[in-house]
């Protein structure tokens, strides 16, 4: 806000509203990833821990 009430032609404020879509799309991304990777199995490795005989 104190952005657009100083000065609307500076570059931050031409950018920002981009830059805050790529920011939430690249967070979607990487929900979607993560969820896909838990549904597979794939999210956390195995275990290699045997047990005590």
């Amino acid at each position: 806000m104190r952005m657009v009430s100083r000065s609307g032609d500076s570059i931050g404020v031409q950018l920002a509203p981009y830059l805050f879509l790529f920011a939430n799309v690249l967070v979607v991304a990487i929900a979607v990833g993560t969820i896909a990777l838990l549904a597979q199995g794939r999210l956390l490795p195995t275990s290699r821990v045997r047990a005590a005989e």
